[in-house]
């Protein structure tokens, strides 16, 4: 080998090593990008993140007070973010922390749209913990959503 192709070879395995090692981060920081951007309601930023990668599935506490991309979408009532979540492979039955999903916390916070959307892809209607999503609607006064939740064929008897 020429002394040339020693140093190209040589800096080609350094710039890799780098990338190998840089690579959890840049993980870490995707999916508080992801975050941060289905909280925010940007459409074109979440579909870039994705495209480039980030996780929809992949818990982050660090961001918002939310474990998951797809609850902060629900959370503030952005159907179509909730959309591209799904499409890339994102659970709408995800549990979080206090054992609770994305369409219960629709169903708290009045968010109509992402509930349909939610309800739209197979949300269940009992939280892991055993709440009732319509009776999370209906103590908060949110009729519509209630209303949506008990004409699912997904609902459970005597909830």
């Amino acid at each position: 080998m020429t002394k040339k192709r020693i140093i190209i070879f040589g800096c080609c395995t350094i710039v890799l090593l780098f990338a190998l090692l840089l690579m959890p981060l840049a993980r870490d920081t995707r999916i508080e990008a992801l975050s941060t951007a289905c909280w925010r309601g940007d459409v074109g930023r979440v579909r870039l993140l994705l495209a480039l990668g980030a996780d929809p599935n992949q818990n982050c506490s660090s961001a918002f007070e939310f474990t998951y991309p797809i609850e902060s979408a629900a959370w503030n009532n952005y159907p179509e973010v909730i959309h591209l979540l799904v499409k890339a492979g994102a659970s709408v039955n995800v549990s979080n922390s206090e054992g609770g999903s994305p369409l219960c916390t629709a169903a708290r916070e009045g968010a109509t749209e992402a509930a349909k959307a939610l309800l739209s892809y197979g949300a269940r209607t009992t939280t892991e913990n055993g709440t009732s999503v319509l009776t999370v609607a209906r103590r908060f006064g949110h009729k519509e959503i209630a209303r949506l939740i008990e004409a699912s064929p997904l609902v459970q008897p005597n909830q």
